[in-house]
């Protein structure tokens, strides 16, 4: 099975990734970079967003110096000693939300294959958001 992450396309105006760029003296596009190597590192070391570790040993997995702070800051990772925990891990990264995403992305190909083919698809029931 193919490994990824799941990246919002608006990732670039996220106040949180312009605060890391703020903070850490780089461009919006390095911060974005320096976020996907820290996450790709997290996505291998947790199944359930927490891990011992510090700000230093992530500062280096992201090749950016003040990251881990600048997302402690902006409310993405807490520590409580050596315990760092990511904010809503499992709504984002966890693997239930891996397969909603790749069960959504499924479905969505099968509606155009079946529009191709001229059979009547019927819009998906909108779900009520959760607060």
């Amino acid at each position: 099975m193919a490994r990824w992450l799941k990246v919002d396309v608006d990732i670039m105006s996220k106040q949180a990734i312009r605060a890391v760029a703020r903070d850490c003296g780089c461009d919006v596009a390095n911060a974005v970079l320096a976020w996907f190597r820290l996450y790709s590192w997290l996505d291998e070391q947790t199944a359930d967003g927490r891990l011992e570790t510090t700000h230093a040993e992530l500062d280096a997995v992201a090749q950016l110096p003040g990251i881990a702070a600048s997302f402690e800051r902006s409310g993405w990772l807490s520590f409580d000693g050596d315990t760092c925990t990511v904010t809503n891990w499992d709504e984002h990264n966890g693997q239930c939300a891996k397969r909603r995403a790749e069960k959504a992305r499924m479905m969505t190909r099968l509606r155009e294959e079946r529009r191709a083919a001229g059979i009547e698809v019927r819009p998906c029931p909108q779900m009520p958001r959760r607060k």
